[in-house]
């Protein structure tokens, strides 16, 4: 904060240098994929990603239950304080639920956002090469930063599945890849 209080001076009190201070310091840059999602991060940050439900439709009524099967019942806190943070929200059963559905939406290749993220994988990586493919897929969910056997695993999992070069089948084989890297430690993170 007096750092950031000190460029706000020095700057005669405008706020673009303080911003691009900031933005530009370790001390932000540290702090990327420290907070594990909230389920409502994680639901409509996984509806964004997918543009999945851009308008009205019935399937919002499920849509709206999806948060309390990961622990967070929208209209019901645990305390006057609110919601709690942190690791809280991973447990067994509600671990289980986020990876579902945000797999669930990333493996539908129907998604417009998915069928965005497919074309800029195919487009920016080497479909023969399957550290090509997760690196691009990475990229694609936010520049994500695996552990090295994590990684290992999805390339593993690409070379199981080789065998077509049928362009259905890279699609798909690109919308698993995603569902996998949704299942990962890393991807609870924001």
């Amino acid at each position: 904060i007096e750092y950031l209080s000190k460029v706000f001076v020095e700057s005669n009190y405008e706020i673009k240098p303080v911003l691009r201070a900031l933005f530009n310091s370790d001390f932000f840059k540290e702090a990327l994929y420290q907070k594990v999602k909230s389920p409502v991060e994680v639901v409509v940050g996984t509806l964004k990603l997918t543009e999945h439900l851009g308008g009205p439709d019935p399937e919002w009524g499920s849509i709206i239950k999806a948060p309390e099967s990961m622990g967070q019942d929208l209209l019901n806190p645990p305390t006057v304080e609110g919601w709690h943070t942190g690791k809280e929200w991973i447990n067994s059963g509600a671990f289980i639920n986020r990876v579902n559905f945000v797999a669930d939406k990333l493996k539908n290749t129907e998604h417009p956002g998915v069928k965005n993220i497919i074309a800029n994988v195919k487009q920016n990586s080497n479909l023969n090469e399957a550290e090509s493919i997760v690196d691009s897929c990475l990229e694609e969910l936010g520049d994500l930063k695996l552990e090295p056997d994590t990684y290992k695993e999805l390339i593993d999992d690409i070379h199981s599945k080789n065998g077509s070069d049928d362009n259905g089948n890279k699609d798909q084989q690109i919308a698993d890849t995603l569902a996998m890297i949704a299942g990962t430690k890393e991807y609870q993170f924001c």
